[in-house]
This record gives C-alpha cells, structure tokens and sequence, in this order.
C-alpha cells in the first residue's frame, strides 16, 4: 500500500478531486494490498483510505465491491467489513452516503415512493 502513497499518485489524486464532479468508488483494496491473502486489518489500508477521505470525503466515495475481483485476495465479508470499519466511526450520516446515498445521485438512481 505504501506505493500508493508516494508523491506522484498522491498528487495526481489530489489533482483529480479538485473536480467537483468527480466520486472515488472505494474497493480495490485488496487488489493492491501487495500480498495473497490480502491482510484483514484496518491499519494496513487506513494511509490510502484517509487519503482518500481527504481527497473526496463523504460526499464523493462510494462504496464497491469489486466482486467477483476481490475474490482473488479475500472474500466479500472481509472487504466489506474493512470498509465499514473505516467508515463507521465517522457517524451514520457518513455511513448512509458512501453506502448508498452517493450512488444514488451519481447514477441518478431514485428509490420508489413509499
């Protein structure tokens, strides 16, 4: 993950969410996590998610599978659960809209009245 982090990716990063129509879809972890199977810990993937947090924030990432990909370094539950973790803490709000919420709005996407 520390590839990730070096200066040119981060700046090219940084550069691509200063577009204010531009969302990040938060999945992929694993793939680049360097090894098979990809660790379970939060902390091995919290530099490129706080970077991304600060990149795009709650109102641009939108959570991604990545599934069937994702299969190939861990299982479905695992990716999951490491995106919630990281975006748990940050409150229901924050949860609501990486979860679904921005999805909605990015692929016009409208729920049936109720």
């Amino acid at each position: 993950m520390e590839a990730l982090l070096d200066g040119a990716w981060s700046a090219k990063l940084r550069d691509v969410a200063k577009h204010p129509n531009v969302f990040c879809k938060l999945s992929g972890l694993d793939q680049q996590a360097g090894v098979k199977p990809a660790p379970k810990e939060l902390a091995h993937y919290a530099p490129v998610l706080d970077l991304l947090w600060e990149c795009f924030g709650e109102d641009r990432l939108i959570y991604g599978s990545n599934w069937p990909v994702t299969l190939l370094r861990t299982d479905f539950a695992t990716h999951q659960e490491l995106c919630l973790s990281y975006v748990r803490p940050k409150g229901q709000a924050a949860l609501d809209k990486v979860f679904w919420k921005n999805a909605c709005r990015v692929y016009r996407f409208e729920l049936p009245p109720k």
